[in-house]
């Protein structure tokens, strides 16, 4: 579900089912890979490629090499059974910022440098699209197909 990403002569794909890897554009060779799933579209920044997991892990990656920077855990409830049914969306890096959005109704600030959570809204109803940031302003999309706008 996530569609791939293409940065210079490198593509980044990750799939469902346990595959991130980096592929050379020119050739098809596979450069790198790690054994994770994702329905998310990974957020290339810089020399820095993040993803986040269906597990919600939130990593950074240096992208060249597929070395991990940091591995974060977004909040989703208390224990396994709060987990049951809920799912994230994004990143989506707005300036010094990943936005995570959760089904249960969250959107998490994280920095990009560090992985730590800097701050994080609640949000009536879940979330069911990755964030959009324009102009300053957050957008989301919640299940009832509600737009709400953040600034």
């Amino acid at each position: 579900k996530a569609a791939p990403v293409i940065d210079g002569d490198k593509v980044f794909a990750v799939g469902y089912n346990s595959v991130l890897t980096a592929i050379d554009l020119r050739s098809g060779n596979r450069i790198w890979e790690r054994e994770l799933g994702s329905n998310n579209q990974p957020w290339i920044a810089g020399n820095y490629l993040y993803v986040l997991t269906n597990d919600f892990d939130l990593l950074a990656f240096e992208k060249n090499t597929g070395k991990i920077i940091w591995n974060t855990t977004i909040p989703t409830g208390e224990d396994l059974e709060n987990r049951n049914g809920i799912f994230g969306t994004g990143p989506v890096l707005s300036g010094d910022r990943l936005l995570v959005a959760t089904s249960n109704g969250y959107v998490f600030a994280v920095s990009p440098y560090t992985g730590d959570v800097i701050s994080y809204i609640s949000v009536s109803e879940g979330v069911e699209l990755p964030p959009i940031m324009v102009d300053g302003t957050l957008l989301l999309t919640t299940k009832d197909a509600d737009i709400i706008a953040y600034q």
